[in-house]
């Protein structure tokens, strides 16, 4: 209850494509005398009539992030007083907008965080020993040659550069030690014992891209890193390292 004995409003903000998830969990989660709303928008349709009128009353929205909410939208929920992102980061608005008109962004700093990192790492190996040309020979193919592929290379002993050495990173890390690699780390932002706690070090970003074997990026997307690898980054890659994970 808010307002005096008001039942809280909440609004899930979903996509054509998301909205016929199982959202059963999300809504336990409410509060029981809660009024729940969907409000799918669809960016490739000139009409979101439904969309605005379900954020219309919102006191609360939660969502995925696949819609940004730009000023027009943060605008067409007044009532609104908590954006909360079912993820890890919250680019997805316009930041400095809400908190202006008074909207608390929260996020889960813990959201999948061991799954984003087995993911990771499962790209690295598929990646390193091409076990992708070897599926496609075997299931589209039908064929197994072991010399299909001349680009197998031994994990043990490569250098793993990872910037941002967050939750998801210093997971990675872990894992690539457990696989016997070199692991460096660009994050300004970490205390130097972090890091070294578990046998990584922390070094310049030039450092990253000129001794790096594999480079595993885990950042939120910032005014302040977005384009951070361009052109320049790329030439600056001393062994060219053709295996990255994102």
């Amino acid at each position: 209850m808010i307002n005096g004995g008001i039942a809280v409003k909440i609004t899930f903000i979903e996509t054509p494509v998301t909205k016929e998830r199982d959202m059963s969990v999300e809504f336990a989660t409410c509060p029981a005398d809660a009024e729940i709303k969907v409000a799918v928008f669809d960016e490739h349709s000139d009409n979101n009539e439904q969309f605005y009128s379900a954020i219309a009353d919102a006191d609360a929205v939660c969502m995925y992030g696949y819609v940004y909410l730009d000023k027009q939208k943060i605008d067409a929920m007044p009532n609104c007083k908590v954006i909360s992102f079912q993820s890890t980061g919250y680019n997805e608005v316009d930041f400095d907008y809400a908190t202006e008109k008074g909207i608390t962004i929260v996020s889960i700093l813990d959201y999948c965080t061991q799954e984003t990192a087995e993911n990771a790492f499962t790209m690295i190996l598929a990646l390193q020993r091409d076990t992708i040309t070897y599926n496609k020979a075997v299931q589209q193919d039908h064929i197994w040659q072991v010399n299909q592929t001349r680009r197998l290379k031994r994990v043990e002993g490569q250098t793993m550069g990872i910037v941002g050495l967050g939750r998801i990173g210093q997971s990675v890390a872990r894992k690539a030690k457990g696989f016997d690699m070199e692991v460096i780390a660009y994050d300004p932002f970490l205390p130097p014992e972090i890091a070294e706690g578990i046998g990584v070090k922390l070094v310049s970003f030039d450092t990253i891209l000129a001794e790096s074997d594999v480079v595993s990026i885990h950042m939120n997307l910032t005014e302040e890193n977005v384009h951070m690898f361009n052109k320049a980054a790329f030439q600056k890659m001393k062994k060219k390292p053709d295996r990255k994970s994102v």
